[in-house]
């Protein structure tokens, strides 16, 4: 069930944020991966999620905001998800992940 997912990337300093758009999926998780390996390569030891523009997010999404954070964790930074729609939010609730909500100071990508 994919749509294409959407990703843009902005970088503050040792921050960044990655706002998706579309179906976070089996087919657009490692889409979020490679951006979060990227950013970490770059430097980056902030990154928030943004899921203002999420349609969809299945197991495989899921799976890939868990691994974006273990990721994040493994190199001593802060990992977090905002916006997110009721849906996601249920779906993060269900599976014990409403931790990974957070309200960051950080701006949102223009």
């Amino acid at each position: 069930m994919s749509d294409q997912l959407g990703i843009s990337v902005a970088v503050l300093g040792s921050s960044a944020v990655i706002s998706l758009a579309g179906e976070l999926d089996l087919v657009g998780a490692p889409g979020l991966a490679d951006a979060v390996l990227d950013l970490i390569e770059g430097g980056s030891r902030t990154i928030v999620v943004d899921l203002e523009g999420l349609a969809f997010l299945d197991a495989a999404g899921i799976g890939a905001l868990v691994g974006a954070n273990r990721r994040v964790e493994g190199v001593a930074g802060t990992f977090s998800v905002r916006a997110p729609s009721p849906l996601a939010r249920h779906i993060l609730e269900l599976c014990s992940l409403e931790r990974l909500v957070g309200e960051p100071s950080l701006p949102a990508p223009s």
